[in-house]
């Protein structure tokens, strides 16, 4: 029986639902009955005909930040296998701020009073907080606002 003692799932969001898939090939000459448990996983069973393959797909929905590890155990007709799979995964809490100057998270922009032609400057830096790179886009909407000549 061919199957991966160990798989990486990189890194994942968090509460961000995840499948993956294990694969398994009989190269034995007779049927085989395949089960695998893990602790959090949902147990699948199947029975494999020589010469076949079949995958499982596990799912799961990350609660917390970690470094997420699990052990599948495997049995094969009955047997408990001295290989598990391994399976790892990094979850992170990504976010992404807008800060001011002091460093202090910006979730509005008071732009205050300025007239025309008067010029303006405001410095925020955006943080990602996250593992991977992240686009942006940034808009800037001009106009006028009149309070009704109050």
């Amino acid at each position: 029986m061919l199957y991966e003692p160990a798989l990486s799932l990189g890194i994942i969001g968090l509460n961000e639902p995840k499948s993956f898939d294990v694969h398994f090939r009989n190269e034995k000459v007779q049927k085989v009955r395949i089960d695998l448990q893990a602790p959090d996983l949902e147990s699948q069973a199947t029975t494999l005909n020589p010469g076949c393959t079949h995958v499982f797909t596990f799912s799961f929905t990350p609660a917390k930040s970690e470094v997420w590890r699990r052990e599948i155990q495997v049995r094969l007709d009955g047997v408990l296998q001295l290989k598990p799979i391994d399976v790892i995964a990094t979850i992170y809490n990504q976010k992404h701020y807008l800060m001011d100057v002091h460093m202090q998270i910006v979730t509005f922009i008071d732009m205050g009073n300025f007239y025309m032609g008067q010029r303006k400057v405001l410095d925020y830096k955006l943080l990602n907080d996250t593992a991977q790179a992240k686009k942006f886009k940034i808009s800037i909407v001009q106009g006028s606002h009149n309070n009704g000549g109050k």
